[in-house]
């Protein structure tokens, strides 16, 4: 057992190092040049693009077409850990009919602290793909299921680069990853039932849209477990 794998991980490295080559220049020269993709890559660019931000959400409804924004701001989120996505919340001050309001938004977007390798793991993983794919294709067709609305989605195959911008949850809590011992009993059950309900419910689905579900060969967990 132990020899056969062996020899699957030594076929598996001669396969996957030129795709891991050309992921790496990619990510290397995404991270040099930032490559315009036609959205804001980060927070940072996110908070400097007010009029493309109102544009798509008044675009998906979110915000009223006769909204007149009187304050815009992005606060970006402690990004402190090397798989952590990029993320903020948006707050908009608007008036509409006669009336002051407040939009707030999550948005989200691929890692950009760390080292290039990575970013490189992040998109040879198709992370970018998946989250679009998983929020455009199951929770805007599935209203019932408990999840954040999905106001805008944008994907760069190319480079890796996502922009995700949702509902702000309120009562959301935010945790580092690997730091448990913060978490109440509640908040693990909780957890729990979400992960329950969203497996329970595509359990054995056959639909088309499942074909959208990139499924983890063992191959590729043998080649990032070496």
């Amino acid at each position: 057992m132990h020899i056969s794998r062996t020899i699957i991980m030594a076929v598996l490295w001669l396969l996957y190092l030129p795709m891991v080559g050309v992921c790496w220049g990619i990510a290397w020269l995404d991270r040099k040049l930032k490559i315009n993709v036609g959205f804001p890559r980060d927070v940072e660019q996110l908070s400097q693009q007010q009029d493309w931000c109102i544009t798509e959400l008044k675009k998906s409804g979110t915000l009223p077409a006769g909204a007149t924004v009187t304050g815009y701001t992005v606060t970006p989120l402690n990004q402190s850990l090397i798989f952590r996505s990029n993320a903020g919340i948006i707050k908009i001050n608007y008036t509409h009919e006669n009336e002051n309001r407040i939009l707030e938004c999550f948005a989200k977007f691929a890692p950009n602290v760390g080292t290039v390798w990575n970013r490189t793991v992040f998109n040879i993983q198709l992370n970018h793909l998946k989250e679009i794919l998983f929020n455009e294709h199951f929770i805007k067709a599935d209203r019932k299921f408990p999840a954040p609305e999905v106001y805008v989605a944008k994907l760069s195959f190319f480079t890796g680069n996502l922009c995700l911008i949702t509902e702000f949850m309120s009562q959301c809590m935010e945790h580092k990853d690997a730091y448990y011992q913060s978490f109440t009993e509640a908040q693990l059950h909780s957890v729990l039932e979400g992960l329950a309900d969203l497996h329970a419910r595509y359990w054995n689905d056959t639909s088309k849209r499942m074909q959208m579900v990139m499924s983890i060969h063992i191959s590729t967990v043998y080649f990032f477990e070496s």
